[in-house]
């Protein structure tokens, strides 16, 4: 009975080792196209320079 529950045990912690690395993977993965796109944020900035930059050009002609 007790080499049952200790493989049961044996088993759950291996499942949860994989689920674990699973996720650290995922994250890494995530991480990596995340630093390779621009976020809403910096879009939306980008936007408002060029447009304010366009606004100054008008303005001086």
């Amino acid at each position: 009975m007790a080499s049952r529950h200790n493989q049961w045990v044996t088993e759950d912690v291996d499942r949860i080792v994989r689920l674990e690395r699973d996720i650290e993977k995922r994250e890494a993965e995530e991480k990596k196209e995340k630093e390779g796109k621009p976020t809403f944020d910096d879009m939306i900035a980008a936007a408002r320079e060029r447009i304010l930059k366009e606004e100054a050009e008008k303005s001086k002609k």
